[in-house]
């Protein structure tokens, strides 16, 4: 379960989820992606029209006996999608933390949700909101991997320290173990502004850093025609770079979730 966040907005997110949940999905893989942003932006470039979605991901996390499986939708072969909605009179982050106040086990909605369907998919995807809000709490509290973008750019670089101070202190309230990678977005390989924040962000997460995805113009032209990159323009660099993402994140996950399997293994 795989968490894709940065309180800062306009740094790639929401591009990530739905280009890795689809290049995933055409590697064979199962994958659910989970949309909790109520910008619904996730949705909606799926090509699912938020505005009619009256079933969605705000309804799991605010009623703990919800059916979750009620809300999957198919959008592709091997890929799933929990919608949000556009209904923002009820759905604004603010509203759903107070609606939220005070309720039993708030923060571990989605996980919970999770749980019941997990075996139905080799990964699941979280589109969090830009904010670190309940639903993005819920989302650190589900997942076991956390990816965070972050734009080659100073201000995007100087808000994570924040982000990791909140998965550490979810961490320690469940006593769960999140791994953090960082994923470099909107690269430009010829500013040297970019490459200089390059090189911290690798220093700072060293292997646990992904391979930049760079700065293209077919990406917001794929979200505009609600498809992913990769069925819009397979050749442009977009879609090399979450196509090479996906294999990275295969062969790191998968890697480690054997290497896992084996120490359980000796162990018993």
């Amino acid at each position: 379960i795989i968490a894709i966040a940065n309180q800062k907005g306009g740094v790639g997110k929401t591009t990530t989820a739905v280009n890795l949940s689809a290049c995933l999905a055409k590697s064979g893989r199962r994958v659910l992606s989970v949309d909790v942003d109520s910008q619904a932006n996730c949705t909606s470039h799926f090509g699912i029209d938020p505005e009619v979605q009256r079933r969605n991901a705000y309804h799991v996390l605010i009623e703990p006996d919800a059916d979750f499986r009620s809300v999957i939708l198919n959008v592709r072969p091997n890929l799933d999608l929990v919608p949000a909605s556009l209904d923002l009179a009820t759905l604004d982050l603010a509203t759903l933390d107070l609606q939220l106040a005070g309720a039993v086990n708030r923060d571990r909605r989605l996980h919970k949700h999770l749980r019941g369907i997990q075996s139905r998919y080799d990964y699941v995807l979280i589109d969090c909101p830009p904010s670190l809000g309940v639903a993005t709490i819920n989302a650190f509290a589900a997942c076991t991997h956390l990816i965070v973008c972050i734009q080659t750019h100073m201000f995007s670089y100087s808000g994570m320290t924040r982000l990791l101070d909140t998965v550490v202190a979810v961490m320690d309230a469940y006593e769960t173990n999140i791994e953090s990678y960082a994923l470099p977005t909107l690269h430009e390989r010829n500013s040297n502004s970019h490459q200089m924040i390059l090189g911290r962000i690798r220093d700072h997460f060293g292997s646990n850093c992904f391979s930049p995805i760079h700065k293209n113009v077919r990406c917001v032209d794929a979200s505009m025609k609600g498809v992913p990159v990769i069925e819009l323009d397979r050749s442009c660099c977009a879609s090399v770079d979450y196509f090479r993402l996906s294999r990275e994140v295969i062969h790191e996950f998968e890697t480690e979730s054997r290497i896992a399997g084996s120490t359980r293994q000796l162990s018993l």
